[in-house]
């Protein structure tokens, strides 16, 4: 006989299927269900990535974001992040995560700042799956716009004066084994101005 408040109180195993979620998300910080689809899974598994994601997420090892609509109608996807407890089972299988979790915060992200990480994703997904097809391209290092706010590039300026530059994300890239080129990516979505 089926017991609900056993079934209730079982406790959630991450398992060996959860992993490359965890770690996609610790890479990108900010996915959707589609985003994560074509990055680990084939085209008609979209429907098992939602359920992997929701899972996680009622386990608090991601945090579901709803993506400010920029229009009055329509739907827009649920963004994905890492929470505390996914960023701890990282950590816990060796791979470092340098960040902070406050639900707060990710809780009040912009439309702008997530259409725009978002769409970063998308190129460095493509980046990803391009190195899958073709071995003799691959991807040595990856600094996400994330991480390199922490630590911006002080460029000089003509007058003098430095100024901290940070891209969109930084790239290091090895060609047939041989050749090293290294790419700051700037997605220019056309929502930022310049100053003289």
């Amino acid at each position: 006989m089926h017991d609900p408040v056993r079934a209730s109180t079982t406790p959630f195993i991450v398992g060996p299927a959860d992993a490359p979620i965890l770690a996609a998300l610790g890479r990108y910080f900010y996915l959707t269900a589609t985003q994560l689809t074509r990055l680990l899974y084939a085209p008609t598994s979209h429907t098992y990535a939602q359920a992997r994601l929701k899972r996680l997420t009622d386990a608090n090892y991601l945090q579901r974001i709803f993506l400010p609509r920029p229009t009055r109608t329509g739907s827009a996807p649920f963004v994905y992040t890492l929470a505390r407890k996914g960023i701890n089972a990282l950590i816990e299988w060796g791979r470092p995560v340098d960040r902070r979790y406050r639900r707060a915060e990710v809780r009040e992200t912009s439309y702008l700042y997530l259409a725009h990480t978002l769409a970063l994703n998308d190129v460095l997904i493509a980046l990803e799956l391009l190195c899958r097809r073709d071995p003799r391209v691959r991807v040595i290092a990856l600094r996400h716009e994330r991480e390199l706010k922490r630590a911006p590039v002080q460029v000089r300026l003509p007058d003098g004066t430095t100024a901290g530059v940070i891209p969109d994300a930084w790239v290091d890239l090895r060609l047939a084994g041989q050749y090293q080129e290294c790419y700051a990516v700037e997605l220019d979505r056309g929502t930022t101005g310049q100053q003289a």
